[in-house]
C-alpha cells in the first residue's frame, strides 16, 4: 500500500505542475489583458517578473518533493512513472534525446497557442473619451447587433453635404472614441469633406466579444453593411480604410464587398510573416500555431476596386518589405512611400493625408 502511494504522489506532482503552469499563463494573459498605466503604479514589466518569481514558488516545492519520492522510490525498490521510462530510455540514447525534443516542441506549442493573441490585439477601454465624444452632441453613436448577439459599438461623424463615406479599421491599440476625440480637437482637419466611421473590433471599448480573426472579419462585414443603409450615406461611395493591424481587415472587405476604394496603411502580407520576422519559426505545421493569420498577400490580387497604399521605409514594426510585396501583389495599386516615418506617425504626415484626399476624390 505504501508503495502504491508513492506512485499516486509522483502523479499527482506532475498534475499540480501542469496545472500551476496553465495558471501562471492564464494569469500572465489576463495581467496584460487588464493592465491600465492610470489603474496600476507598477510597470507592466515588473508585474510579470512579480508573478513570475510567485509561480515559481510552488513550482520549487514540488520539485524538492518529486525529488524525495524519488529517493524513497530507489530506497523500496519501485519503479514509478520516471523511474520507469528513465530504465526504458537510457539504453536508447536517440530516442531519449527525440523524448526531450518532442516534450520541449510541444510545451512551445502550448505557450504560443495560449499567449500569441497577446501581441497581436491590445483590447482597452476609455470611458472618458466616451464622455468627451458623446458630450459634443455632433457625432451619431454606433451600435450594431450582429447575427450571433454580439454587440458592436463606435462613432460616426455623418453630414448629408459630404458624398463619400470613410469606413476606418485601426490598429491593434486604436479605440473609436480615443480617435474620434483626437480628431475633434484637430477640427477633423485631415478628413475634412468626408463622413467617418470606426467601430471597435470584438473586445475593444463597449464592443463585446473577445478579439480573434474570424470574429473580427464578422464584425468588419457586419460594420460595411451597417453603414451602407445609413441615412445620407451613399453606398456606392464607400471608402474603406485600414492602419496597421486594420490592413489585414480592411482587405477581407474589400475581397468580400464591392468597396469604392480601398486605403491600406502600412499593411502586411500575413501575421504569419510577422512572427516570422521576429521569431523565424513558425514554418511548416507550427504555422497552424498562429490562429489569427490575416493573409493580405491572398486577398489583394482578388480585390478589383482601387487600392492606396501608404507605406515608410524607416516602420520599425511592419518591415517595409510586407508593404512591398502586397504592392506587387495586387491590382489597380497607387503607392505612397515615405523616407523616415516611424510607423505611428504615418497617419501625422500632411503629405498622406493629401494624397488620401486625392485618391478618393
Amino acid at each position: 500500500m505504501k508503495k502504491n502511494w508513492l506512485v499516486i504522489f509522483e502523479i499527482i506532482i506532475y498534475i499540480g505542475v501542469i496545472l500551476i503552469f496553465n495558471f501562471f499563463l492564464n494569469d500572465i494573459y489576463v495581467s496584460i489583458r487588464g493592465y491600465k498605466n492610470y489603474f496600476n503604479s507598477m510597470p507592466l514589466d515588473f508585474i510579470i517578473i512579480y508573478k513570475t518569481l510567485l509561480y515559481f514558488i510552488p513550482i520549487l516545492i514540488l520539485i524538492i518533493l518529486f525529488k524525495l519520492i524519488i529517493n524513497k522510490q530507489k530506497k523500496t525498490g519501485i519503479n514509478g512513472i520516471y523511474r520507469l521510462i528513465k530504465k526504458i530510455l537510457k539504453p536508447h540514447k536517440l530516442v531519449s534525446i527525440l523524448v526531450i525534443i518532442v516534450s520541449i516542441v510541444l510545451l512551445f506549442s502550448y505557450t504560443i497557442i495560449n499567449i500569441h493573441d497577446l501581441f497581436i490585439y491590445f483590447p482597452t477601454d476609455a470611458p472618458g473619451a466616451e464622455n468627451i465624444v458623446r458630450y459634443e452632441g455632433i457625432y451619431e453613436k454606433i451600435n450594431i447587433i450582429s447575427d450571433d448577439g454580439n454587440q458592436y459599438n463606435g462613432w460616426a461623424l455623418i453630414d448629408e453635404s459630404n458624398t463619400e463615406t470613410i469606413i476606418y479599421y485601426g490598429g491593434n491599440a486604436q479605440l473609436s472614441a480615443v480617435f474620434f476625440m483626437n480628431q475633434n480637437e484637430l477640427k477633423w482637419r485631415d478628413y475634412q469633406g468626408f463622413n467617418f466611421v470606426m467601430v471597435d473590433y470584438p473586445g475593444y471599448g463597449l464592443s463585446s466579444g473577445i478579439p480573434n480573426e474570424n470574429d473580427i472579419n464578422k464584425m468588419s462585414l457586419s460594420v460595411y453593411d451597417y453603414v451602407s443603409k445609413m441615412k445620407y450615406v451613399d453606398s456606392s461611395k464607400i471608402v474603406v480604410m485600414g492602419f496597421s493591424l486594420g490592413t489585414g481587415v480592411a482587405s477581407y472587405v474589400g475581397s468580400q464587398r464591392n468597396v469604392y476604394k480601398l486605403i491600406l496603411v502600412s499593411p502586411y502580407t500575413s501575421l504569419i510573416d510577422v512572427f516570422n520576422a521576429r521569431f523565424p519559426v513558425f514554418y511548416g505545421p507550427f504555422e497552424l500555431l498562429i490562429k489569427s493569420k490575416f493573409k493580405t498577400i491572398e486577398r489583394i490580387e482578388n480585390i478589383d476596386s482601387d487600392v492606396l497604399i501608404i507605406y515608410s521605409l524607416n516602420d520599425e514594426v511592419l518591415p517595409y518589405r510586407f508593404s512591398k510585396q502586397v504592392v506587387d501583389k495586387g491590382k489597380n495599386i497607387e503607392s505612397l512611400v515615405l523616407e523616415e516615418e516611424s510607423h505611428n506617425n504615418i497617419l501625422n504626415n500632411e503629405s498622406v493625408f493629401i494624397k488620401i484626399s486625392e485618391f478618393i476624390r
